[in-house]
């Protein structure tokens, strides 16, 4: 279907009247996943104690914390409504900051200005999205509740992981090339998005987005090990 979306799945279960299980299972298994590498991070970061080490720590946490939210705001709509979104748009705020801050944390030069600017970018954010969150009936647009998020990440991760990642790649170590190839991996989310494009009422536009940030986080915290690693052996 294009153009337009497949009717919500709804199900009964223990007398609750349930949506979307195919977004809850998705957002379900990025939020596993994403508590896992914040698990295999920390221990990382338990060695290094590096500030790199500890915001990427926190952008799985708070990930991870984002889509369980987000899962269980699909799943329990007809009872939490709009208020159920809350974590999920508040953390699709906050974890772009983290991952620019723990790429900022490797820069040599203009390291604290990059970070102030950072700091600014999601104290602003915060105040829109509140503001629009006060100010509107999103009742009847929720849409307008991600238009913080969405822009917060495009602006943050395509300079922090495509341009700073390829930078460092060039200048640091190659496994810096898994964050610019993750912009690549979500670019057919934003066709499947703006086209409304849905392949399945059980795999639609958003299911397709889940897909590709599963293969996202995957090459994040192989990015974190490899240039780990590498760091290591100049040390041995």
């Amino acid at each position: 279907m294009i153009g337009q979306d497949f009717e919500k799945i709804s199900f009964d279960f223990l007398g609750l009247e349930l949506l979307e299980p195919n977004a809850f299972i998705g957002d379900l298994i990025i939020a596993i996943l994403s508590f896992l590498f914040a698990h295999k991070t920390y221990k990382i970061y338990k060695r290094t104690l590096s500030n790199n080490h500890k915001y990427w720590l926190l952008f799985f946490l708070v990930f991870g914390i984002g889509f369980l939210a987000g899962g269980l705001g699909h799943l329990l709509f007809n009872y939490w409504g709009i208020p159920g979104k809350f974590v999920s748009w508040y953390s699709g705020v906050v974890f772009p900051f983290l991952i620019e801050m723990a790429m900022f944390s490797l820069l040599k030069e203009k390291e604290m200005l990059f970070k102030l600017l950072a700091k600014i970018k999601l104290v602003i954010g915060l105040v829109i999205l509140t503001l629009i969150i006060i100010k509107y009936d999103l009742n009847k647009d929720m849409t307008k509740g991600m238009i913080v998020p969405t822009y917060s990440s495009l602006i943050g991760l395509f300079f922090a992981l495509g341009y700073l990642g390829y930078v460092f790649s060039i200048k640091m170590h190659k496994s810096f090339n898994l964050l610019w190839i993750s912009i690549l991996v979500m670019l057919p989310s934003v066709f499947f998005q703006s086209m409304k494009i849905n392949l399945h009422p059980w795999f639609d536009r958003n299911d397709v987005g889940h897909f590709l940030l599963i293969i996202n986080i995957i090459l994040y915290f192989s990015s974190i090990v490899k240039y780990d690693k590498y760091k290591t052996s100049l040390l041995n």
